[in-house]
Order: structure tokens, then sequence, then C-alpha cells
């Protein structure tokens, strides 16, 4: 009974503890498959290539799908699938176990990385304990730990915030290796997720905010360079990488900050986590509501004397999902497993308010032990119970994609991927109707009259195919030169050949 006494009096209780509640929430998931949604393309498409070690290095020299066209750059994000699939193959195994362990280990990691974020930060332990139990929870990060690829977003916080917490130790030691370690752990992140580079403002802001200087310019010189080299080095070997280009439309970026409030919102009221929800305006502008209450309950005159580190967590929140917002000539979708990191600056803020909370009339109710214990177990329960939920539709592609058709009012591009699931699974029947409706939608969409094309000609239905490719070519020139196109041209050329040869030895018997 000491020993055990002792462990839960240690430091390393709380860690421990919080750990495994994260790994063991999403369990489950460990039985999952699939979603079709990035872990098709990018994991299962790249499964041969992940299966060679001996490609390691060409993973730090291409973009992030590797056989297909892609404007990202994240090499040691399939650095994990590749160590997954390595290890799924030497134990034989056939099912996406490996990745999914994987992921739930990435997730309970960035979720104790957050916890020792807030300590690092100044944040009392018991009270990082209950705000990281509250994340690890927390509905809108569900598609974070049962989506394969969702561990990008957890990946990118547990080498971000390692840097946080290294530039804090730094500002007490200023030893040349903690300087070291933060450029590793900030080339770590950019290499994860190249919206890493939002970050490097923080830890000047942080100073500023703290009224902190630097001793001396060196040591401004030295911090300086510990963040441009790692910028420096990244952009040098994404210059390998052969990335398609992309293009920000800064006008329609700047409406989408409108979806800020919507996004705290639902950080602090995830009563309806999404799975693929398109931003309507219209339908979300109700996550206005306990986006102001919350920044009421932040900016009460009781707050004031933190003021300025709130202000800083905010500061983090909104500066980490500017990258989410950006439009790139396509809808925006509210992806809320993208909170992941967002959140570890607003619970930063909660913490930060609530150190006032006994000198505050308004909010003295919370200083009741009692209730604030039953109104944490409440609030936990509901959180695991939901998100349990919607952890659910990532168990199978038809549960994920759905749902998703609900969220975006039959998206063409949704419509499209259904079809491409049922053709896999070798349903062409139910395969040609949602590329029907996708045409519907958008009847120039690229590539969809091509899957038509081809389910035709595999019911040897040649009038049909050739209708699909000459539409298909027409919207999409550049398509009549690729092999795909040519290989079903010859097909209906010696088609066309045979009906005329068939045409010619019957009129010949007459």
């Amino acid at each position: 009974m000491k020993a055990i006494r002792k462990f839960i009096n240690s430091d390393y209780f709380y860690p421990i503890l919080l750990f495994l509640f994260a790994f063991l929430l999403y369990a489950r998931s460990l039985t999952f498959g699939l979603s079709y949604l990035d872990d098709y393309d990018f994991l299962l498409g790249n499964k041969v290539f992940f299966s060679d070690p001996g490609n390691l290095p060409r993973l730090f020299l291409t973009h992030v799908s590797i056989t297909g066209e892609s404007s990202m750059y994240r090499p040691l994000l399939n650095v994990t699938f590749m160590a997954d699939t390595l290890i799924s193959n030497a134990l034989g195994l056939s099912s996406w176990l490996i990745p999914h362990v994987s992921s739930l280990i990435f997730y309970a990691t960035g979720t104790l990385c957050a916890y020792c974020f807030l300590i690092a930060a100044g944040i009392n332990q018991k009270t990082a304990f209950i705000l990281s139990l509250l994340f690890a929870a927390h509905p809108s990060l569900a598609s974070a730990a049962a989506w394969i690829y969702g561990r990008n977003d957890p990946l990118l916080a547990i080498f971000m915030l390692f840097a946080f917490m290294i530039f804090l130790k730094y500002q007490e030691e200023k030893k040349l290796l903690l300087l070291c370690g933060y450029s590793i752990a900030l080339m770590c992140a950019l290499l994860i997720k190249e919206t890493a580079i939002f970050f490097i403002p923080l830890p000047f802001l942080w100073l500023f905010l703290k009224n902190k200087r630097f001793s001396d310019k060196k040591s401004f010189a030295l911090f300086t360079a510990a963040n441009i080299i790692p910028a420096i080095v990244w952009l040098f070997l994404h210059s390998f990488a052969e990335l398609r280009a992309m293009s920000i439309d800064i006008t329609e970026t700047a409406k989408n900050l409108l979806f800020l409030p919507v996004f705290l919102g639902k950080a602090v009221f995830p009563i309806f986590p999404s799975c693929y929800n398109m931003a309507r305006l219209a339908d979300s502008a109700w996550y206005y509501i306990p986006a102001a209450l919350i920044i009421i309950f932040l900016f009460r005159p009781a707050a004031k004397e933190n003021r300025r580190m709130i202000c800083f967590g905010l500061a983090w929140f909104a500066l980490l999902l500017i990258p989410t917002l950006a439009n790139q000539g396509k809808p925006l979708f509210l992806y809320e497993h993208r909170l992941f990191l967002p959140m570890a600056g607003l619970m930063f803020s909660i913490a930060k308010a609530a150190e006032t909370i006994n000198s505050d009339k308004l909010f003295s109710f919370l200083t009741n032990k009692r209730f604030a214990k039953y109104l944490f177990g409440i609030t936990l329960a509901f959180f695991a119970a939901t998100s349990l939920i919607a952890a659910e539709n990532y168990k199978e592609p038809f549960l994920i994609w759905s749902r998703g058709l609900q969220e975006t009012h039959d998206y063409y591009e949704l419509l499209d991927t259904i079809g491409m699931i049922h053709e896999d699974y070798n349903m062409p029947q139910a395969a040609e109707i949602f590329y029907k409706r996708a045409l519907e939608k958008n009847p120039k969409a690229n590539y969809v009259n091509f899957r038509l094309a081809k389910l035709y000609l595999a019911r040897k239905m040649f009038d049909e195919t050739a209708y699909y490719m000459e539409k298909e070519k027409s919207i999409n020139p550049d398509f009549a030169e690729t092999p795909y196109y040519k290989h079903i041209e010859i097909i209906l050329k010696i088609e066309k050949l045979r009906k005329t040869n068939k045409a010619r030895q019957s009129s010949k018997a007459i």
C-alpha cells in the first residue's frame, strides 16, 4: 500500500494516467480498417513503396502522395507509415492493426505533451491534468485518434509543444544544447506538416507579452538563427519534391476568418462533432454563442491581471488555425481534428483565466468543490461518450462517407469518392449511380466521366464507353495523352473493327 501511495503522490502518476486514459478511450479503433479518406490513397496506394526500407531516403525527396500529385511535403509523416508497414510485414499482419496502434500512441503522446506544456508554462499540476483529461476525451479530436491519417496533427503537436517547452527552458538556462534541441524539434515539425511555419512567431510573442527580452544581442541572434536555419533546410528539401503548384485566394481566405469563432465554439461546446463538414456560416453561426461565452469568461474584469497571457493563448489558437482557413479554390471544410494543436493554446488561456476565479463573484459557484467535481465528471463522461460515437464513423468507409454526404449537402467530390468505394467493393451498379449523381452536381468534374467509361467497358457496353470517354476528353483535353485514354481507345478501335468485319461477313452470307 505504501508503494501505491508513493506512486500516486509521485510526479509520474498524472502523466501515466493521462496517457493510459487517452489510449484506452479509443482502444476500440484498433479493430477499424481504412476510411477511404487520405489513408486510402497515401497509405494503401503506397504500400508496396513503404514495404521496401531502401526507399526511406526517397521519402525526403518527394511529396506526400509519392506516386500521385500533391502540393504537400510531409516526409516524416510518411516515415511513420513506412515503419508501420515494415512492422506489419515482419509480423505477417494483413490488417491495419499496427497503423492504428501507432496512431493511438501518437494521440496519447500528443495529449501528454499538451499537459507538459501547460505545466512548463506555469499552470499548476491539477489544473493541467483536469484540462488535459477533457482534451483527451474531446469529441472534435476523435478523428485524430480513430483515423489513421489523422495522426499528422498529434505528431505535429508533439514536436511543436516540445519545441516550445525547450524554448521556455532556454530562457532560464541559456544553454546552446537546448537551442540545438529547439531547432531539431522545429525541423521535425516542419517535416511532419508545413503549417509548423506558423509556430515561429509564438516564442517571440510570448516574450513580448511577458515583457521580457533576450539578455543580449548574441542570445537574440542565436535564437533567431535557431528558427531560420530549420526553415531554410526545410525549403531546400522542399525544392526537390516536385510539388504541385498551390494558389491561395487571399480575399476568400480573409472571408474564411469568420469561421474562427466557429472553431472556438466547437472547442468549448463540442455537442455535434462533424466528420466531413462543408463550411456554411448559416449552418454553423450558432457556434458564435459558446464562442462569445468563453470570451466573456476569459476577459472578465477579475482576470485582468492575467490578460496578456490569456491573449497569448488565444493568439496561439487563432494563428495555428489560419492554414486550415486558407482558400485553395475549393470549398472550406471544418476539419475538427485540426483543433488538436490550437486547443493547447486555448487550454492555457482558460487555465490563466481560472487562476483568479476565487475572487470572482460571478463565477464563485465554481469554487464549490462538490459542484466542481460533479460538473467535471459529467462533462468528461459526456465528452468520452460523444467521442466514442464519433469515432465509430471511421470504422469502415461507407459510414464516414454517408455521414459526409449529410454534412456537405451531396458535394460532388464525395459522391465521386463513394462511387469509387463501391467500384472497389465490386458493386458497379451502385458506383454508376453515384458517379452520375456527381456529374449532376458538377458536369465538368474531372475523371468522373472516365470512371463511368471504365465501368461500361468492364460490362462490354462499348457505345457508352466511347460516349463518356469523349466527354472526359472535352472537359480535360490533356487526358487524351494519358496511357489510360490510349489503352481504352485501342480497345474501342478493335471493337469497332470487329463489328465492321462481322457486318461484312453477314452481308456476304446474305
